[in-house]
């Protein structure tokens, strides 16, 4: 399993997965992966905001699969894809908006 980290984010279980709470603080969940390169990887997971219309924010180190995505209030899944850079091995996640909280789980990484 990976183990996602940040010192600020609040990660706490919820119906059986394990959710991190992302604050509109800039705080970025991230994780270190082994990658092989000239591959593309693939992520999704599962989003939430407080309000309507957040965003979330997520990326490979050095922009890689970069993508801001519009939040409802439920859970939805979402994906994004990327080729990384062989010098860096981090995925992260950010809430982009500032309002609320917004949510994640579910998270998934694979070759696609």
């Amino acid at each position: 399993m990976t183990t996602w980290s940040h010192p600020n984010i609040e990660i706490f279980s919820e119906n059986g997965y394990q959710v991190a709470t992302l604050p509109p603080d800039g705080s970025q969940l991230q994780t270190k992966i082994s990658w092989e390169q000239d591959k593309t990887y693939r992520w999704t997971f599962e989003a939430k905001a407080e309000s309507s219309g957040d965003e979330i924010h997520t990326e490979m180190w050095g922009g890689s699969g970069g993508r801001d995505i519009e939040l409802a209030t439920n859970w939805k899944q979402y994906s994004t894809f990327g080729i990384p850079n062989p010098a860096y091995n981090n995925i992260y996640f950010w809430n982009s908006s500032n309002h609320g909280n917004v949510y994640l789980r579910n998270i998934r990484i694979y070759e696609a």
